[in-house]
């Protein structure tokens, strides 16, 4: 596309977080708990790993193969921690690679099948510990194997939930974490599912990640306008440096860098008074270039001439109809304005004070390569840009799907 506006962008910063199309490019692939440090790691997309306190919460990113597991490849298929000797064993393809998290060494690799795991085929989508009898289950589309490593052999296998085992765990997982709790957490898409080995069986279906559990694990945006800038609680001004690319803080490893930076005040107070932190969403109205912030069951009006809110009220009462605790949203010159929330996208017609009648239908169908559980969306004319977590995701209104998608690292460069 070589023509795509650059945009300066409003941004309001959160650290979060069957078999279908997963258009989500930064989905977990692997994860491990360590038995040395107590440190969750996870396999995210292509190349990073986040490490993740369970305790604090907090998250560093860090690069595959380079700062993180050392020697390990690239796109990762499994990952798991042998419970005896405490080694993590990592799995791509046909190859397994065994790593040492205390001397933070690959020790051994291997073809899955012949140098070790007989009877297991890769690639796998997911391995973890067995219950204590130091077994280890493997996952692959809709069937589980148990392979025993004292015997190099599988003793069982079966499709996943049948005979009691792994009762309500989904097939095609993307990844499978054992958690300090003891329980093990099997995460497909959005959404994970909590597995208690007591009552074998999943007690926690289909929660969503990041935002019931694993809180803070991802790295994302609340809301998004154009032309200013909010940060958590923070309000940046800024502006472009005329080389053809948005002035807008970038994602470092492990924090934010703010830059072109003219001043930094507390959001809600000094600037934008009246609106809360941590909203859900924000739109700017095309009949009167009012932004609207949406934040729980409430919207909250802001009005640029008295550089103050001057109208709240609940989300029923402004767009009748419209769920609650929206994901994003923009105003369109179509004479509608668009809400996401979670896998189901609303069109609200700004004249009638209407829904349309397709409202509700699927992101998927509508927008095509949208992912679901969006953090916000712009609106740029023939453009619509959608932001989840670290990823900006280019929609083209006349293509009708997403035809670019870029690191929200590389913004400014």
């Amino acid at each position: 596309m070589k023509t795509k506006p650059t945009l300066l962008i409003l941004l309001f910063l959160a650290s979060f977080c069957g078999f279908a199309q997963n258009y989500d490019i930064e989905n977990i692939r692997a994860a491990v708990l360590s038995p040395h440090n107590n440190q969750a790691y996870f396999f995210v997309g292509k190349d990073k790993v986040y490490q993740y306190d369970p305790k604090t919460k907090k998250r560093e990113i860090r690069n595959l193969g380079s700062d993180a597991f050392k020697g390990i490849p690239k796109d990762v298929d499994a990952a798991m921690v042998d419970p005896t000797t405490k080694k993590v064993f990592v799995f791509r393809g046909n190859n397994w690679f065994r790593f040492n998290m205390s001397s933070g060494k690959k020790e051994r690799s291997g073809i899955i099948g012949s140098d070790g795991f007989k009877g297991i085929r890769g690639p796998i989508d997911g391995a973890i510990a067995h219950g204590t009898s130091g077994n280890y289950a493997f996952f692959k589309g809709n069937k589980v194997h148990i392979y025993n490593p004292r015997t190099n052999k599988v003793q069982y296998s079966g499709t996943i939930g049948a005979n009691n085992v792994y009762k309500g765990v989904p097939t095609h997982i993307d990844g499978v974490i054992k958690w300090t709790n003891g329980k093990a957490y099997f995460f497909k898409g959005d959404h994970y599912y909590r597995y208690d080995p007591k009552k074998l069986k999943v007690d926690a279906p289909k929660r969503v990640t990041g935002r019931v559990g694993f809180k803070n694990l991802f790295l994302g945006i609340d809301a998004a306008l154009v032309n200013r800038a909010f940060i958590d609680d923070y309000y940046w001004e800024q502006y472009n440096n005329n080389k053809g690319s948005p002035e807008i803080p970038a994602f470092s490893v492990s924090q934010i860098q703010h830059r072109s930076v003219k001043k930094e005040t507390t959001f809600g107070h000094e600037h934008y008074e009246g609106v809360p932190h941590n909203v859900d969403a924000a739109l700017e109205h095309h009949k009167n270039d009012f932004p609207y912030f949406l934040k729980g069951s409430n919207f909250y009006r802001y009005n640029p001439k008295t550089r103050k809110v001057d109208q709240t009220g609940t989300i029923k009462s402004g767009w009748n109809g419209l769920p609650s605790n929206i994901d994003a949203a923009y105003s369109s010159d179509d004479g509608y304005h668009y809400f996401f929330k979670g896998e189901r996208w609303y069109a609200y017609d700004y004249h009638s004070k209407k829904l349309r009648s397709t409202s509700g239908s699927s992101i998927k169908t509508g927008f095509k390569g949208v992912p679901n559980f969006l953090d916000a969306a712009i609106f740029s004319g023939r453009w619509i840009y959608f932001y989840k977590k670290t990823t900006e995701y280019v929609y083209d209104r006349g293509k009708r799907k997403v035809v670019e998608k870029n690191s929200i690292y590389d913004l400014i460069k």
